[in-house]
Formats: C-alpha cells, structure tokens, sequence
C-alpha cells in the first residue's frame, strides 16, 4: 500500500513539475513578445529559395524557376507603376511580403507566391490608418504567427506619429507594441546572384531593361518604361 501510495506522489509531484515548467515557457514567451528586440534581415534585390528566386525590379517582382543556374521559366508577381516601386522583401510560408515606394510614403502588401494572389497590409486609407495619407513602413519583422513594423503616418499636415505595431500575419488587428526592430537590409541572401537593370534614354521616354545574373550568366526578366 505504501509504495502505492509512493508511486502516486511521485506522479503527482512530476505532473506539477510539467506544468510549472510549461507556465514559465509561456510566460517568458509573452514577456518576449511584449518587449525587447526583433532582429530581421530583408531583402532589395533577391530571395532565392531552392531553386526558385525572387527578384525585386523596377518593373516589379518576379518568380524566377532555376534549372542548373539558368532561368527556365519566370512569371511576374507584381507589377510597378510609375511612382510605385518595390523596395524590400521577405519570405515567409507561402507569402512575400514586400515594401513600395508611392509618392509620400513606403506602403507594405504581400503576395502568395503559389497563387500570385496580392493582399494589402499597411497603406494610406485603410484598416488602422483609414484616416491617414502617409504611411511608411520603416522596417518590420516576423516572428512565429505575428507581424511587426515600425510605421511613420500622418494626415498631410504637419503632425505626424512613428509607432511599432504587431499585428496578425495579413495585417489585421494591429495594436501598439514596445517592441524594437533592428532591421538590416542586403542585396540578396545568396552569392552569385544579383539583379543588374540598364537604362535607356531616349528624347520623349526612359525605359530600364532589369536582368537576374547568376554564376550560370545573365538571363532577361523584363523592362520598365516611362
């Protein structure tokens, strides 16, 4: 009976042991998410995923399919437009998540790379700043499930706010955190591959013709003209 009884407090004592252990993992997993720091890396020029790369242009991103370094097949996942040019990107799942310069401000959407379906996250007019012009997403990160940015808006006058949110991964429901982002930007995360445009002008347009050059060459994606 005794070594019953031993045998239930043992089990007792190893269940209240889990569950503090796994209160104080949830506990130091809100507190971090709460504050401190977020380090992210984005991306100007390319991503490159396996054998798939994604390459920011003037003319836009394009999905890029590699066969031994050679393009194969590309497909246009978003277009720019006069005054609206990618900046930045980053992958995450099925979803690149990408900055655009527009006149006054740098707004955030991000495009599933499977479907090539585009959904708005941060931008003048809409959701939490439906009632501002001017929205520049500074940097941003992603953690687990969540969305972070650090966001400069304003109405067009003189009075303007810069705040970090964390939002869901689609931009929905954003609230204000102390978090701090530490965003570094590089040209690309693989070496050898680059993106090159060349300039043409003539004397009534301008039109940039934007290349993927990879150790394999250099291979056309498309152009931009004005």
């Amino acid at each position: 009976m005794g070594t019953v009884n031993l045998k239930k407090i043992a089990s007792v004592v190893l269940a209240m042991a889990v569950f503090f252990s796994f209160t104080l993992a949830m506990t130091a997993e809100a507190n971090a998410a709460s504050s401190g720091t977020l380090k992210s890396t984005v991306y100007t020029g390319v991503i490159k995923n396996g054998n798939t790369v994604y390459c920011s242009t003037s003319a836009g991103i394009y999905k890029v399919k590699l066969k031994n370094q050679k393009v194969v097949k590309k497909t246009r996942l978003v277009k720019s437009y006069e005054n609206n040019v990618v900046n930045t990107m980053k992958l995450k799942g099925n979803y690149l998540y990408y900055t655009c310069f527009y006149p006054v401000g740098e707004y955030m959407n991000r495009v599933n790379v499977k479907t090539g379906k585009e959904e708005e996250i941060f931008g003048p007019y809409k959701g939490r700043f439906k009632k501002y012009m001017s929205v520049s997403v500074l940097s941003y990160a992603i953690k687990g499930k969540k969305l972070y940015a650090r966001i400069n808006y304003g109405d067009g006058d003189e009075k303007d706010y810069k705040k970090t949110f964390v939002s869901k991964l689609n931009g929905k429901s954003p609230e204000k955190t102390s978090v701090k982002i530490k965003s570094t930007e590089k040209a690309s995360n693989k070496k050898g591959y680059t993106i090159v445009e060349k300039g043409i002008e003539t004397e009534d347009s301008y039109e940039t013709k934007c290349y993927l050059k990879t150790p394999k060459g250099k291979f056309y994606l498309g152009k931009y003209a004005y």
